[in-house]
């Protein structure tokens, strides 16, 4: 499994919003991203790296 692409994130991302009231922490957001996502430990525990961003 690759790293979600920005554009397959933002639909999480604004419904985890939405679940979470609005706001949330980045954690609480992250969380539930990872899980309607079903992302694996070997995707979520890769650390950011900017040089290799998949925002095109």
């Amino acid at each position: 499994m690759q790293m979600p692409t920005f554009d397959k994130l933002m639909l999480p991302t604004l419904k985890a919003l939405e679940q979470l009231g609005g706001s949330g922490s980045i954690e609480e957001i992250a969380n539930s991203v990872i899980q309607a996502l079903n992302l694996p430990d070997a995707i979520t525990s890769q650390p950011h790296n900017p040089e290799k961003s998949s925002q095109r």
